[in-house]
């Protein structure tokens, strides 16, 4: 969901904050696995701490999975922040 609003700056979040093309597929892989424990956070950082468990860079890992939320929020969301960021881009 979050590269169909992003599109290609998702990858470019991801690259800026040092991942690799496996690095990149795990931060998607874990975004498609979130999709399935919306509201679990338990269930959610249980999925990105094994999907980064044997990755070299996970802070980049966790660094892109924070600006990429930030970035759809941004873009895609009705929510006030979303809202918000949009009007403060405009001025």
């Amino acid at each position: 969901m979050e590269y169909d609003v992003l599109g290609e700056e998702f990858v470019q979040i991801c690259q800026q904050n040092g991942l690799d093309n496996e690095g990149i597929r795990i931060v998607d892989e874990i975004y498609q696995e979130w999709l399935d424990n919306l509201g679990d956070i338990v269930a959610k950082e249980r999925i990105a701490e094994e999907k980064v468990r044997d990755y070299d860079n996970q802070m980049a890992v966790i660094r892109s999975l924070s600006a990429i939320s930030r970035a759809y929020i941004e873009e895609a969301s009705g929510s006030p922040l979303g809202k918000f960021a949009r009007k403060a881009r405009e001025n």
